[in-house]
């Protein structure tokens, strides 16, 4: 399938593995210049191996502007970014009494102002290409 993405850059989060590593992958078919982005280098290496990505971003999301620090180095890295995917893992597992405050707290941060600080970062980017896409 011709989606007209050839030529485009794309930031995934959370790519090394599952639904992340399958939109890295479909996008990388497309001819989208993909960076891949997760906690594990070692992961990330592996998984760029396998899929044909160029560039790598360790990043751990539930720490505050690391996704500030992930699309600047994106954009740094590709000259710009048209594809942003905020794909994170979910929180942790738990009654509510048992997940402490302080662990919801990280999961606020990875789930939630991830997704704000990368679109704080990512749409001027966007903006000023005239085109970009933002997969939530």
């Amino acid at each position: 399938m011709d989606l007209n993405l050839k030529g485009k850059t794309a930031l995934v989060f959370g790519s090394s593995s599952g639904i992340g590593k399958a939109v890295a992958q479909s996008l990388i078919n497309e001819g989208v210049k993909v960076a891949l982005s997760s906690r594990s280098k070692e992961k990330l290496e592996t998984t760029a191996q396998e899929i044909g990505a160029s560039t790598i971003i360790p990043c751990d999301l539930s720490k505050p502007g690391e996704a500030t620090k992930a699309v600047e180095k994106t954009i740094s890295e590709f000259g710009s970014l048209d594809i942003l995917v905020t794909n994170t893992g979910g929180p942790a597992k738990g009654s509510f009494m048992d997940v402490s405050l302080n662990q919801w707290n990280t999961d606020y941060q990875s789930l939630w102002l991830s997704v704000v600080e990368s679109l704080h970062a990512s749409l001027p980017s966007m903006k000023k290409n005239n085109y970009g896409r933002v997969l939530l």
